[in-house]
């Protein structure tokens, strides 16, 4: 799981501050300068080359737009989210009912004042019903916080407990305290690893670890408020807790079978 989190450092450092010009083309101080379009089949026309604020002449190697959606592939691919759910987006999420639309305002408002939670540490919890949506919504959190510089990273419960348990003892201090330094966690599919005495003290330890830091985390789960704390261990959930997380319950019908092609839940 490590391994994750430092290709995520890796590729938010290399892709998040790079600037889309073409090294092919010199760049030289224009004195004519002509603006020169291209067309994207995807996105319309585009410009090929623009003036910075020296009055060099940059060119702009590939669609500015096609450029910005392959960089966020690239980082959820980063934060091990896997690429099923790279096209969610707020924009694509399917909120007919009056509970969709609520749940897809409150993760959007958590994305846009993400700094804020940031700050606070504050968490959100995203429970109900498989195929409601859940990681259609958190994916689309991911990518505009990986937008806005944040470093994000998924793990399933189950893979977290196998990592944790398979790290050397004396260095599983160090293991949850790189961890902790990620600004959102992503803990999904709690409720299907194995609940036992040494999960709740795997949990305790990471979660206490991110309260910590006053990093925020984020779970994923089908459980309904009893089997939850159950899942996760009763000193895991306070820890939850006193970081004020927000709870969004996703309680209507599931979207697979009646989905459009290109949505996922």
């Amino acid at each position: 799981m490590m391994q994750a989190a430092r290709s995520l450092a890796d590729v938010i450092s290399s892709m998040l501050d790079r600037m889309p010009t073409d090294t092919n083309k010199p760049a030289v101080v224009s004195t004519t300068f002509t603006p020169r379009f291209a067309e994207c089949r995807a996105h319309g026309r585009w410009p090929e080359n623009m003036l910075d604020a020296n009055g060099v002449e940059r060119w702009v190697p590939m669609c500015p737009q096609c450029r910005k959606e392959q960089q966020v592939r690239q980082l959820l691919a980063g934060a091990d989210i896997p690429a099923r759910f790279s096209g969610c987006s707020f924009d694509n999420y399917r909120a007919d009912s009056e509970g969709q639309k609520k749940a897809l305002a409150q993760c959007r408002f958590y994305a846009s004042n993400f700094r804020q939670y940031r700050a606070t540490g504050t968490g959100l919890i995203l429970r109900g019903n498989p195929g409601t949506g859940k990681n259609h919504l958190i994916t689309a959190i991911a990518a505009e916080l990986m937008r806005d510089g944040y470093s994000v990273l998924r793990m399933k419960a189950q893979d977290y407990l196998d990592a944790y348990w398979s790290t050397e003892f004396s260095d599983r201090g160090n293991w949850l305290r790189r961890i902790a330094e990620i600004d959102l966690l992503i803990l999904d599919e709690l409720g299907r690893n194995a609940q036992t005495k040494g999960a709740e003290d795997a949990f305790f330890r990471l979660l206490d670890a991110r309260y910590e830091t006053v990093r925020p985390t984020a779970i994923l789960s089908n459980l309904d408020k009893d089997g939850f704390p159950a899942a996760l261990g009763e000193a895991a959930y306070d820890r939850l807790k006193q970081g004020d997380g927000k709870l969004i319950n996703f309680s209507w019908d599931s979207y697979r079978g009646q989905k459009p092609e290109g949505s996922a839940a």
